[in-house]
């Protein structure tokens, strides 16, 4: 399965295209943007149009590109700058008309337990208790956890963008100003490390693409080769001390002349440096492990296991439209086997009477789907399901299939009993007359397939379907007591013969005795 995640973050927008196999997937691409959707956010309580727009156009490219890659499926998420301006709703709107993409917004705790399940399944916790630091552009999250459980998540207002714009008024940043906003990271730090401190990490771990910066900073000072390689890296709290004070004194554009600053952090770097710097102080750590793995590979493994229904059934199931058929089913019915036996006997009748009502293979194959389909309305209530059923078929999105073969199979559905196909019902009426003459047919062999298995036990083991001058005989053969069966289609023959403008009979065979109904 090919899945595009997209995380609409507070400095960049990343997008990753991904390949799913099995237990484990594999990345086809990335895109990255610095989209920058913190500036003046946290300022001014909003996005500013030009920071809206430019990540709107953002968003809307990067989809295009993922389509243009054949990915269908998209898993969407948004954190601090969206959950903090006041017109982040809208924005998200705008992105859901553009893209047709529903975009999550996570909570300062759901991205901190993300962070932690990317770190758990790429650094080795065995018998370690670690801490994880993941600084954004909104927000600081952290986590505490071991190999096998999460002990606490939490979220603070430290983010790098945060911070330049509340206390960064100057280039360079004057020192009543840095003096502030050292005293403010102390002090929005000091509730959240005491709960850290209080678990007792052995591994202090950090994430972000400004902790990676800050490390390659770090390694830059007298070489000339950039670090080759960042996850693991290592990040002592002097390496950390003497960035900080290289970094303080120095104008924006000083600060570009730095061996290994990002050109694209280098105005947030000093926030992120000076909550690094304190976070060790205050855990009382000489150093931090760098993982490269964050939000968007924890956001990953999360989609992979909320779906681990549904990625079986891929495996299982590769033929896209029965796959999502089955996936509605499996989600609306916790039993299918009667669903099951109803789609066998609806499609031996549809076989059995083809040079009667001249369907082709089309319909044979939303025959298929609308017997499996037929009783999902249980999810609901029993009363009125048929009509329930229709409801969530004609409201769930059914990739592969066109909108006309949806409301088929809806119609198919609300007709497998209670009254049959009227011209004065709005569903119905609406469908094209070819439509119209397959919800009938299809309709009356679906109710007396659902007759044939009234008890759900499946007896009715075989079909036959024979057709001379008198009309349709339709022989069951049976193993235990068909009378309920026997009756139930009793009363679900009208639309069949109607349709099809023959009289039908039902015989019942079973170790040597028969039954029959006309």
């Amino acid at each position: 399965m090919k899945l595009a995640v997209m995380d609409l973050g507070t400095n960049s927008i990343h997008m990753y295209l991904v390949s799913i196999e099995g237990d484990d997937y594999r990345i086809l691409g990335r895109e990255r943007e610095m989209a920058r959707l913190g500036d003046g956010c946290f300022r001014e309580g909003r996005f500013p149009a030009e920071t809206f727009y430019r990540g709107i156009e953002t968003v809307r490219r990067f989809h295009q590109h993922a389509t243009g890659r054949g990915i269908r499926r998209f898993f969407a998420f948004a954190t601090s700058a969206v959950r903090f301006a006041a017109n982040g709703g809208e924005f998200l709107e705008q992105v859901r008309k553009l893209t047709g993409m529903r975009v999550r917004v996570l909570s300062g705790e759901e991205e901190a337990r993300l962070v932690f399940l990317a770190v758990q399944n790429s650094i080795d916790l065995d018998g370690v208790r670690a801490a994880v630091l993941d600084i954004g552009g909104g927000s600081l999250e952290v986590a505490v956890g071991e190999k096998e459980r999460i002990l606490l998540t939490t979220c603070l207002p430290l983010g790098c963008a945060r911070l330049r714009d509340e206390f960064m008024h100057s280039d360079p940043i004057s020192r009543r100003d840095l003096r502030r906003l050292e005293e403010e990271i102390d002090h929005r730090l000091e509730a959240g490390m005491k709960k850290v401190a209080a678990l007792k990490p052995a591994l202090l771990v950090g994430t972000s693409g400004t902790l990676q910066n800050l490390t390659q900073i770090a390694h830059r000072r007298g070489k000339s080769s950039p670090l080759e390689q960042m996850h693991c890296a290592r990040l002592t709290r002097d390496d950390v001390e003497e960035v900080c004070e290289l970094l303080a004194p120095l104008s924006h554009e000083e600060r570009l002349e730095v061996p290994g600053m990002d050109p694209d952090r280098c105005d947030l770097i000093l926030p992120g440096a000076l909550t690094v710097r304190r976070a060790l102080q205050r855990l009382k750590f000489a150093e931090l492990t760098i993982s490269e793995r964050a939000v968007r590979e924890g956001a990953i493994l999360d989609y992979m296991e909320r779906n681990k229904g549904r990625l079986e059934l891929e495996k299982r199931v590769p033929d896209v439209r029965l796959r999502n058929v089955m996936a509605l089913l499996e989600r609306c019915t916790p039993d299918t086997r009667h669903a099951e036996q109803v789609t066998r006997l609806a499609l031996a009748l549809f076989d059995g009477t083809a040079r009667l009502h001249g369907l082709g293979p089309a319909e044979r194959e939303l025959m298929h789907y609308a017997a499996l389909l037929h009783d999902i309305g249980y999810l609901v209530s029993y009363e009125r399901h048929h009509r329930h059923s229709a409801y969530l078929i004609a409201n769930t999105d059914l990739d592969g299939f066109a909108r006309e073969e949806i409301l088929i199979l809806a119609n198919v559905a609300r007709y497998h009993r209670r009254s049959p196909p009227r011209p004065r019902h709005k569903e119905f009426a609406t469908l094209s007359h070819r439509a119209r003459r397959t919800v009938e047919v299809l309709s009356g062999l679906l109710r007396v397939a659902e007759g044939l298995d009234r008890g759900h036990y499946g007896i009715v083991r075989a079909l036959r379907v024979r057709i001379d001058g008198t009309g349709i005989a339709i022989v069951a053969e049976t193993a235990g007591d068909p009378s309920l069966e026997l009756w139930a289609a009793s009363r679900h023959l009208d639309l069949l013969e109607s349709v099809l403008k023959r009289a039908v009979r039902v015989k019942v065979e079973k170790s040597g005795a028969t039954g029959e109904i006309a």
